[in-house]
């Protein structure tokens, strides 16, 4: 339940064992190191997107919440990309601060979920701008800066496809697309990633890039955003060709 401006809340448990209730500042939630200023371009492997991206310390990552007595929670675990897949985080649309949604997401998947981490790989607001999802274990965001055996930038794993997150990028957009599309800026920024990647990986687009739906039963990325993918493929196909 998104319930902005709220002074208060009632619920109604009648009849229900074990009610919990995790609630999620994205206002005016911690954030504990003051914000790096954003960049004008994505890099990864070597290539770049013309996006404006904040990194982990743009948007305030706690790094404390990814570790347990000192160790850490979910250590960095490289494998071979196989697939792309494309989020929405059913949250508020118009989102007056995407960087204290993120936040939020980073706390609830890190600490209430306990993967130590944001399960997505790289989030895009409705302004375009791209963040850094779950910590790569280098200077690269999403990938490894070892190539694998056949020669490509192998993934950091993370937690977007309950079952099916080995290989599988997972690319969020803030906003639910359930009644509407997400705006042109954050399509442009969500194909430019894309292309990064699918360059990058040597993938073909219209085979590797799907919607969370297509893996499992989930109106993700929403009813009236998933039917575009195919366009998105297409407009991914023509960038990198």
């Amino acid at each position: 339940m998104v319930t902005p401006e709220a002074l208060g809340y009632e619920i109604s448990g009648r009849g229900i064992a074990d009610v919990a209730v995790t609630e999620l500042n994205t206002v005016s939630g911690p954030a504990r190191a003051p914000a790096a200023p954003a960049h004008k371009e994505l890099r990864v492997g070597g290539r770049t997107a013309e996006v404006r991206y904040l990194d982990r310390a743009g948007w305030g990552a706690d790094a404390s919440f990814g570790l347990s007595e000192g160790t850490q929670i979910w250590p960095p675990d490289y494998v071979p990309v196989r697939a792309l897949t494309v989020h929405h985080t059913a949250g508020i649309n118009d989102d007056p601060d995407p960087a204290g949604t993120v936040r939020a997401i980073h706390y609830h998947h890190a600490v209430h979920q306990g993967w130590g981490d944001i399960g997505y790989h790289a989030l895009i607001d409705e302004r375009g701008t791209v963040y850094e999802g779950r910590w790569s274990g280098s200077d690269t965001p999403i990938l490894g800066t070892r190539p694998g055996p056949d020669g490509r930038a192998p993934m950091v794993d993370a937690g977007h496809v309950l079952g099916f997150n080995a290989g599988n990028v997972g690319i969020a957009l803030l906003g639910d697309f359930s009644r509407r599309l997400p705006t042109r800026v954050a399509r442009r920024s969500l194909t430019a990633v894309l292309a990064l990647l699918i360059a990058i990986e040597r993938l073909d687009p219209l085979e590797a890039i799907l919607g969370h739906r297509d893996w499992e039963a989930t109106e993700c990325p929403g009813g009236m955003f998933h039917p575009l993918l195919a366009a998105v493929r297409g407009d991914v196909a023509r960038q990198v060709g």
